[in-house]
């Protein structure tokens, strides 16, 4: 499992996000990769699970795609659970424009579900709960 984070260098329009959530979503079934992206301004969490080999292969295919992009891992380790086993690459996109409907999140159904697995007690998870809080306050806060 491997968690980390990148911003863009500007702020991408919805034709740019689409190819890039749509690709990543092709590599994970490729190699058998599952997890979730979430975006917001500019901003991913990716987090990918599944065999050691699968998710470094996803992981160094992204590196490659955006040379000038930093990323930043902030936790790698052995899988505890696949939260998103259903999913190549679930993608939750925190913003209220026309990129909605790249996110798998939008039913009551698929909400609560990330809910649930956001409340469960581990570092992957936290972090990602930290990532959705801290950019839906920063979305607020720009709002006001």
């Amino acid at each position: 499992m491997l968690v980390y984070v990148s911003s863009t260098t500007c702020l991408q329009d919805s034709t740019m996000l689409r190819k890039y959530v749509l690709e990543l979503k092709r590599q994970c079934e490729t190699y058998h990769a599952t997890g979730l992206l979430i975006y917001s301004a500019g901003n991913y969490l990716r987090f990918i699970e599944g065999d050691y080999d699968s998710v470094q292969m996803v992981y160094q295919l992204e590196r490659m795609a955006e040379p000038d992009v930093d990323f930043i891992k902030l936790y790698g380790g052995a899988d505890r659970y696949l939260y998103f086993q259903n999913y190549p690459m679930g993608a939750h996109i925190l913003e209220t424009n026309e990129l909605k409907d790249l996110g798998d999140f939008q039913s009551q159904e698929m909400r609560e579900y990330l809910d649930e697995c956001t409340s469960i007690n581990d570092a992957p998870m936290s972090l990602v709960k930290k990532f959705i809080e801290y950019n839906g306050l920063m979305r607020s806060l720009s709002a006001q």
